[in-house]
């Protein structure tokens, strides 16, 4: 992963995308499952369900460290979080299954930040695209918010807590600050641990070192601290 400020736009390699064995049982999974909704009585929410579970199951290997770290601090429990886990709008057309090592992310703020995913043929922007995936809200407040997201392989998480919005995605946290830190503070930080600079109870007692601060698109909004957590080996309850 590339370290460090940058300007405007900076690229970052992800740590655990998706591989080729990985899209291949993506690709299974999916077929199953359009096999068994079109052939179940659509009426039957319990049997589109368990289609969806099965091809969920199949597919998700890992999770994201801070992701169980706020379930924990919100004072739920993962297992029954996943539960409550319906199929994204249009399922199973949508969310549509990358035909390239890229997943496809839209970053939170403009200018646009990127992830790149390092393959045999080069790098490969990733760049998330929202609002097909499988989620569910599990922090609502009038200030802080929190959603789990399955993308692709893994279980991610975007939030908002305090004064910053979160985002995983493989391995990697990026924090946006709401206000501009000091530029000596800002190069301070770097290598820091995470949970030194930001007070939350989900990043307290964490390893996880800050590897680069972005500087803001505007000079009103904040930094964006990027932060290595690594991704954990996860499989969803139905299927252990």
């Amino acid at each position: 992963m590339s370290r460090g400020r940058c300007a405007s736009v900076r690229t970052y390699r992800l740590t655990d995308p998706a591989t080729a064995s990985d899209r291949q049982r993506f690709r299974e999974a999916r077929g199953a499952a359009r096999v068994a909704v079109r052939e179940a009585d659509l009426e039957d929410p319990g049997a589109r369900r368990a289609a969806f579970r099965q091809e969920v199951g199949t597919n998700v290997r890992s999770a994201s460290p801070f992701l169980l770290s706020l379930v924990v601090s919100a004072g739920e429990e993962i297992d029954r979080l996943l539960h409550r886990l319906d199929p994204g709008l249009h399922w199973p057309r949508y969310p549509a299954l990358s035909s390239n090592p890229a997943s496809r992310f839209q970053r939170l703020r403009e200018p646009p930040r990127r992830f790149v995913i390092a393959t045999r043929n080069g790098d490969r922007e990733a760049v998330r695209r929202r609002g097909f995936g499988h989620t569910v809200p599990f922090i609502f407040s009038r200030s802080d918010w929190a959603c789990l997201e399955v993308v692709e392989h893994s279980l991610e998480v975007e939030a908002r807590i305090g004064p910053a919005r979160l985002e995983t995605l493989f391995g990697v946290l990026r924090v946006e600050l709401d206000a501009p830190l000091p530029d000596t503070i800002a190069l301070a930080i770097l290598g820091r641990r995470i949970g030194e600079v930001i007070d939350h109870r989900s990043l307290r007692g964490h390893s996880w070192p800050i590897v680069a601060v972005e500087e803001p698109p505007s000079p009103s909004s904040g930094q964006t601290l990027v932060v290595e957590t690594g991704s954990v080996a996860f499989r969803m309850p139905w299927v252990r």
